[in-house]
């Protein structure tokens, strides 16, 4: 959330984990009521940890178009968007099926909230069939395109691609790149060395077999904090 009390609206920006920032104050320190008990008078949820109903976020389309930026919507899966590459989709999942049948389903799962949260996939053009899930947190005129993953699904690795990311806003700071790394690390089976920061490392694809829905809450970190920075660039 916001720091800063004398912006409009400030008490609804909530931090990357949905929660009401720690230094959040009103101006000039007013006797106001609590800004979670504001939210919820005003029909915003918050589970007994304080963070808001993932649901009720908004994704970084979502907030582009509120700011005014002409951004392409991406479609819902029904069971493959009009704006994938059909070919290759049906690769990669064929190639998945075929070496890591145990993943499918966690991998799926993770695509299928990917795209909810307004991003598409991308695929590589190589025998093996990579898949990119990828973000485009800009506008059409000026793309801001960016990716944390690429899955590969016949050796059996997802990297985590610091390399591509070092230069793309928020990400360009090392910081914001640690935290990404820190919150995989604490997914079991998931141990990047902070060394490679500006690498790509990689963990198991058999990950996502028992663990897709903390992958997911990492992505969702992930998209809420490129929305924050695309707000912060308008």
């Amino acid at each position: 959330m916001s720091a800063n009390p004398t912006a409009i609206g400030a008490h609804r920006v909530l931090n990357s984990e949905g929660k009401i920032s720690p230094s959040f104050r009103w101006a000039d320190d007013s006797d106001r009521i609590p800004p979670q008990e504001l939210l919820q008078s005003g029909g915003v949820q918050f589970d007994r940890y304080g963070r808001a109903n993932r649901s009720q976020r908004l994704t970084a389309a979502e907030l582009a178009t509120l700011l005014g930026k002409d951004v392409a919507q991406q479609t819902s899966h029904d069971p493959l968007p009009d704006g994938e590459n059909a070919e290759p989709a049906e690769r990669f999942r064929s190639q998945l099926q075929e070496h890591w049948p145990e993943a499918v389903a966690g991998v799926t799962t993770t695509l299928d909230f990917w795209r909810h949260q307004g991003g598409y996939l991308d695929y590589g053009r190589h025998e093996e069939t990579s898949c990119f899930p990828t973000l485009d947190a800009g506008t059409s005129d000026r793309p801001h395109l960016m990716w944390p993953l690429a899955l590969y699904p016949v050796t059996g690795t997802a990297e985590v691609v610091f390399q591509y990311l070092k230069d793309r806003s928020p990400f360009n700071e090392t910081d914001q790149r640690r935290e990404l790394l820190q919150r995989l690390n604490k997914i079991d089976g998931i141990q990047l060395p902070e060394a490679k920061l500006e690498l790509r490392p990689s963990f198991p694809i058999r990950v996502f077999t028992e663990h897709s829905e903390e992958i997911c809450e990492v992505l969702d970190w992930f998209v809420h904090t490129a929305a924050l920075d695309l707000a912060r660039r308008a």
